[in-house]
């Protein structure tokens, strides 16, 4: 991976992304809970992770300043005093974190409960952004908890958290999720149609025959 960035170097400028959906894979309580368990295999497997990702950022460290990264991370990683130091002396300047919702509820829904929300999330934020590493988030509009002031609570948590990006997405249930087969289920025995196609099989229909079917409605 090293040696891949370097030859990125020679020919681009600007943020390099290690895409990783969780560049902290071990979190300082899966390690407790593996020493509880009293178990030295399941203890060595975590460790072992997490002194390789230690490793990696070490050898970042090492690279010119004016490479600059950023990730994605969760939340956790914010009180993890020893993990922010490497970051930051890796010069990752920026986590993106999928925040998906600002309730306990909305969190439960989509099956993220073990993220943060409200406070403990806002906290967390701006303990990462006071190591340097700024933190911007994407959350999700959709889920069947979001009530109407869902909207403002999500804006007003990102900015009392000081997120340094904000990206607010619409929910979509992908064929094959459970949010999809729960949707498919609500709908009536002759779903709505779109010149011919149903709407529970909304990505065979044609860009322009929604577009239009979209101006109807409106």
């Amino acid at each position: 991976m090293i040696d891949e960035i370097i030859d990125l170097r020679r020919g681009v400028s600007g943020f390099i992304a290690p895409a990783d959906d969780n560049f902290y894979p071990v979190t300082l309580t899966d390690l407790r809970l593996a020493r509880e368990q009293h178990n030295p295999e399941k203890v060595e497997s975590p460790t072992q992770i997490r002194n390789e990702r230690f490793s990696l950022m070490a050898e970042l460290a090492k690279l010119p300043q004016d490479m600059v990264f950023i990730t994605q991370i969760t939340m956790e990683s914010a009180e993890d005093n020893e993990y922010l130091d490497a970051m930051r002396r890796a010069n990752i300047k920026g986590a993106l974190v999928d925040v998906e919702a600002v309730t306990p509820e909305g969190l439960k829904v989509v099956y993220k409960d073990f993220n943060y929300s409200g406070n403990r999330l806002s906290n967390n934020c701006k303990r990462s952004e006071s190591t340097g590493s700024m933190c911007s988030d994407r959350s999700s509009f959709g889920p069947p908890t979001d009530r109407a002031g869902t909207f403002e609570a999500t804006v007003e948590l990102a900015l009392k958290a000081g997120i340094t990006f904000a990206q607010f997405v619409m929910m979509t249930p992908f064929p094959g999720t459970v949010d999809f087969g729960r949707w498919e289920r609500e709908q009536a025995e002759n779903p709505m149609r779109v010149e011919g196609t149903p709407i529970t099989r909304y990505w065979l229909i044609p860009a322009a025959s929604a577009q239009r079917c979209l101006r109807h409605m409106r």
